[in-house]
């Protein structure tokens, strides 16, 4: 079931309109920068996106700009991903599944925001995820205020299948704040 799930969101999310994707995008930014959670945070962890992601650049880009302590996940084994330090964009290599990180080796185990990707989310702050449970792991084991970003295009009914599934403290869309 997840596997389709997965399939139908990726499906969805790369036949959104690129203007549309932009305003979505600007808006859901706005929304999380805006929040009491981004500016009295100190550290985040983020993730660097792909094109038909929401866009974590500006975000990263701003949280720069405003002296915050910004990292990055490093896979580091199955299911185990570490948050790494980055500095600037310079610092930007490729990791493990296509996905950018930093060269840098410096972490930390309490970080104030973690901003988690997704395909999908419900009403109860469950996502679904691309499917390598790292993030799920990584909410298990470490506090942090955990956030969501989706297009609201991709809210579904119901979302924690397994008993691994880690529930979400925010959800952030283009319309609305779960």
């Amino acid at each position: 079931m997840k596997k389709e799930l997965r399939r139908y969101f990726i499906n969805n999310r790369t036949k959104i309109n690129p203007d549309d994707k932009k305003n979505w995008d600007k808006k859901i930014k706005e929304k999380f920068l805006e929040s009491n959670f981004y500016k009295n945070s100190k550290s985040i962890f983020i993730y660097y996106s792909t094109d038909d992601e929401i866009d974590t650049k500006e975000i990263i880009k701003e949280a720069f700009l405003d002296k915050k302590e910004v990292y990055i996940p490093k896979i580091i084994g199955k299911h185990r991903m570490i948050p790494v330090l980055l500095k600037s964009f310079d610092d930007l290599i490729d990791g493990k599944y296509k996905m950018k990180t930093s060269k840098r080796d410096e972490t930390k185990e309490k970080i104030d925001l973690t901003i988690v990707p997704g395909l999908s989310f419900d009403k109860n702050k469950y996502r679904l995820g691309y499917g390598g449970g790292f993030y799920d792991s990584y909410i298990k084991n470490h506090k942090s205020l955990y956030i969501g970003l989706f297009y609201q295009i991709n809210k579904s009914y119901k979302l924690n299948f397994d008993y691994f599934d880690q529930k979400l403290d925010l959800i952030i869309t283009d319309k609305k704040l779960f």
